[in-house]
């Protein structure tokens, strides 16, 4: 392999790679991430689109168009994401307030619910052992109710 191609990964894909790293770790310091509410759903730890657009445009100095293209970049790359649909582009000329969100915090929300259930189920087993194995009937009969429903 040529000296810039190490494990096949071309030096201009590595420059490419560490620049999005970097514009990835630029947005996340410097955007406003927060818990945001539309309706009644709360989405944890979301930025706005049209801040996102405006930070790459600033700071990177470039047009509309291809901060948009770069900030997809980052969301094909799996870095961030729509908070409800994880295939919705950026898109050039956006109005609407879209939250997007970072992954890795995603995941760690997720992870951080998960433990939080954990620890109260095993909370609720030592405290009555009957009323949890009720719930866990109940949730049963529930997800076997909705599931009928849904078959309707």
């Amino acid at each position: 392999l040529p000296a810039n191609n190490i494990m096949g990964i071309s030096e201009k894909q590595t420059t490419s790679d560490t620049r999005q790293d970097e514009l990835a770790r630029a947005l996340k310091e410097n955007l406003e991430i927060k818990d945001r509410k539309w309706r009644t759903k709360t989405y944890h730890q979301c930025f706005l689109h049209s801040d996102a657009v405006d930070y790459v445009r600033k700071h990177e100095n470039v047009d509309e168009a291809t901060a948009v293209a770069t900030l997809n970049g980052l969301r094909v790359e799996e870095c961030i994401q729509h908070v409800v649909d994880p295939h919705k582009p950026f898109q050039v000329g956006q109005t609407k307030k879209l939250y997007f969100r970072f992954l890795d915090d995603e995941r760690s929300h997720v992870r951080q619910q998960k433990q939080k259930a954990a620890s109260n189920n095993e909370f609720l087993k030592l405290i009555n052992p009957q009323m949890f194995q009720d719930i866990l009937q109940q949730t049963d009969e529930f997800r076997t109710l909705q599931f009928k429903m849904h078959r309707m």
